[in-house]
């Protein structure tokens, strides 16, 4: 076993792994050898475990930065062990430290879970190994005898790293890179994973001993923040030894709260910048519209900032006063003037959708994006992460669904359901998965670099076009989904519903060929392609390469079915099923009734509330995680599956249940029966997943009696009509009784 330390992560085209870069660097500077290896999808796992088993390291740290990447990490601790790997494997990241006892119980081959920043721990946890001293002394090391030594939470170590830096993406024919300056936020946003995070960091502190007072001073709990002479010391390398011309801050908010403050830092930054020669660059980042004034717009546009994303996050009271978001100001919107005049390209985000959404609240939000009076606007779905305030209120409501890999929610009213469900289609089959929005704010942060580094402007017919372009999206947006609020509440039919989305996606296909033609003509003012700096496209083409992502989406139910969007099902067992069923159920809790759907209804794979009158209603969940890389939702126009719902809730009705405002879920044989067409199908997996936007669409249609009989192309295009075929050849006479009259549709992933 070589003494030697194998970081594991993702780095998708246009994008770095800045975690990765920092690990590398603290392990140099520690005179300990290390290399990366790349997992982006499915098939990177054979590789990457073959390479890792060949070189046989004594150390493998692989990052988990969310739920939704954390199956291919997973896989590839399976493999493995399976390949005879009998070195140490960590996980480290967000999500690995907020659900470490999750990964630990799911993931046997997993050795231990680093707690926060990974820095230190991962020296130290190598340092252990080496010298035979047991790992469960190592501060901020979890494994399944418990967390161990609290993590040193005051270690600063970061602050002088420069992380390991690779190949670089690039952006309007410059190389970019991220870069980072601070690490924390002050906010405490109910549904955010850093803010929970910081809880738990300040809580670790106090357990090794240390004052509350002193752990804020520190910045612990907040925002800590790197010497700004260290930050232009790195940027000037990178400058004159990379050639970099963007760089962009991941943090939260890079810029201290107050006016006064953030002027005299903007001033500090831009001369030490000059003092070391950097030329003209551009910069980009994420700040909050409720920390900013004109007159720090003005001061950061003149040192390089090119590019900003705009958290206005939600429209309002009464959202406001349970998410812990401030609702958006008359001057917040006045910024985004600001920054255009100042030639910054921004795109804003707001939360339509949420737990607490309401006809009101929608109505709200789609008042305020109407009234944006510049940049680009994304309307998205507000989604419930392991570990924070958020989930675990929904928890507490018997509203979450899933588990932490994946998780969804129910909705107060039937209306708000309806809405998301088609606010989901609209947004998978009109706009995208890389999403229009997202593109046409490429086209501008590609133009804005261009004029700032090379001091030319680009032709003011193609800048008018392109300003036509932005407005009209904007305004097609808030059409589309005013459109679709209204037939939620009149209760539309599947016709209505695909009426909506056709007329959007016409419109968006528009939009998209002027949009094209129109990064064409940049280009060749350019001389050569505008080069987009385009992550989000290359996260959804991931998605789409390990979640048989599609275009089908999610459709209509029959009334009082809100199935749909359920989330990742649990993967727990039937409690204690046959003793349940032997007796008479005088009084129904979740032990019984799964019991009786085992019982009378096996095929049931779902969620079962509870409300406050005692009454269980049985919603299907036709969609699992567990399964990737293959993840199907019900077609459309499908009745199976609300005819099985009406199923189970017919047989749960009596006698009532003991239990008010309860909720879980229940794996049946449709899980067991998808899992087979899954591994059935594996075979189609690759040529599916490499394709261009939007995915083809195509269906999987099943017999009376649960046999595949064809497989319908839904679309024109030839990788439609590849993938039905592939599909076709493997599934059809195979038989899953679970799924008799369905018909199965891949389930689309949106990048957020």
């Amino acid at each position: 076993m070589r003494n030697v330390v194998s970081l594991v992560g993702r780095r998708l085209s246009d994008n770095e792994n800045l975690g990765l870069g920092y690990l590398g660097a603290a392990l140099e500077v520690a005179g300990i050898e290390s290399q990366s290896h790349v997992l982006n999808a499915g098939g990177d796992v054979p590789r990457v475990a073959r390479q890792i088993a060949q070189s046989d390291p004594m150390l493998v740290g692989i990052s988990v930065p969310d739920g939704g990447s954390a199956f291919l990490p997973m896989a590839l601790v399976a493999l493995l062990r399976q390949l005879g790997y009998h070195g140490h494997i960590t996980a480290g990241g967000p999500f690995a430290t907020s659900a470490r006892a999750f990964l630990l119980d799911r993931c046997e081959g997993l050795d231990s879970v680093v707690r926060f920043a990974g820095e230190g721990p991962i020296v130290e946890l190598f340092r252990a190994l080496s010298h035979g001293r047991d790992v469960r002394e190592v501060p901020g090391l979890s494994t399944r005898d418990g967390d161990g030594q609290p993590a040193k939470v005051l270690d600063d170590r970061w602050r002088s790293l420069v992380p390991l830096r690779t190949e670089l993406p690039s952006l309007a024919g410059h190389a970019a890179c991220h870069i980072s300056m601070t690490r924390g936020c002050e906010g405490r946003c109910s549904y955010c994973g850093p803010a929970s995070l910081q809880r738990l960091e300040m809580g670790e502190g106090q357990a090794a001993g240390l004052d509350r007072g002193a752990l804020r001073c520190a910045g612990v709990g907040g925002v800590r923040r790197r010497d700004i002479d260290s930050v232009c010391d790195e940027m000037a390398q990178l400058h004159g030894e990379r050639d970099v011309r963007y760089f962009y801050f991941v943090d939260e908010h890079l810029l201290p709260y107050g006016e006064s403050e953030a002027l005299e830092f903007l001033e500090v930054w831009g001369e030490g910048l000059r003092r070391r020669g950097v030329g003209p660059m551009g910069i980009g980042c994420m700040l909050r519209a409720d920390r900013l004034t004109k007159a720090m717009v003005r001061a950061f546009a003149k040192i390089g900032l090119v590019r900003a994303f705009i958290g206005i996050e939600l429209a309002g009271a009464p959202e406001d006063r349970g998410y812990g978001r401030p609702m958006p100001r008359p001057q917040d919107l006045e910024l985004l003037e600001v920054f255009e005049s100042c030639k910054v390209a921004t795109v804003s985000n707001l939360m339509l959708v949420h737990p607490e959404s309401s006809p009101r609240s929608i109505r709200a939000g789609l008042a305020l994006l109407s009234s944006i009076p510049a940049g680009v606007f994304e309307a998205t779905r507000m989604m419930p992460y392991h570990g924070t305030a958020l989930t675990q209120r929904l928890a507490d409501e018997s509203r979450l669904l899933g588990n932490p890999l994946r998780y969804s929610y129910t909705y107060r009213s039937q209306a708000a359901q309806k809405f998301a469900e088609l606010f989901l289609k609209l947004r998978g089959q009109a706009f995208f998965d890389y999403s229009l929005a997202y593109r046409t704010h490429d086209v501008f942060l590609a133009v804005a670099l261009h004029e700032r580094v090379n001091g030319r402007s680009i032709r003011p017919t193609d800048r008018q076009r392109l300003e036509r372009l932005r407005r009209n999206l904007n305004a097609l947006q808030v059409r589309s989904f005013r459109q679709a609020l209204e037939l939620a509440l009149d209760g539309c039919d599947c016709g209505q519903e695909q009426q909506l989305v056709d007329t959007a996606r016409a419109g968006a296909s528009a939009l998209r060929d002027e949009l094209a033609d129109i990064e064409k003509r940049m280009g060749e003012q350019l001389g050569q392609p505008l080069g987009l700096l385009t992550p989000l496209r290359h996260v959804a083409a991931s998605a789409v390469g390990f979640c048989l992502a599609g275009a089908v989406g999610l459709g209509c139910h029959a009334e009082g079915d809100i199935s749909t969007d359920t989330g990742t099902a649990d993967t727990g067992t039937v409690d204690d099923t046959e003793s349940a069923t032997e007796t008479e159920l005088e009084c129904q809790n979740e032990a019984s009734m799964k019991a009786r759907l085992a019982k009378d209804l096996p095929c049931f794979t779902g969620y079962v509330n509870v409300d406050e009158s005692l009454t269980p209603t049985a919603h299907l969940s036709i969609w699992t995680g567990e399964g990737y890389p293959f993840t199907w939702s019900e077609c459309s126009d499908s009745t199976a599956g609300a005819a099985l719902s009406q199923q189970a809730t017919a047989l749960l009705g009596e006698p009532e249940t003991c239990e008010p405002n309860m909720g879980f879920n229940v794996d049946g044989g449709i899980e067991t029966d998808l899992a087979a067409m899954r591994s059935a199908a594996s075979s189609c997996g690759e040529s599916i997943g490499n394709v261009e936007f939007p995915p083809p669409d195509y269906a999987i249609i099943l017999d009376h009696e649960g046999k595949v009989t064809g497989v319908e192309a839904q679309g024109e295009s030839t990788q439609a009509k590849e993938a039905a075929q592939c599909l076709a050849n493997v599934l059809v006479g195979l038989t899953f009784p679970c799924l008799s009259d369905f018909r199965i549709c891949p389930e689309y992933i949106i990048a957020e």
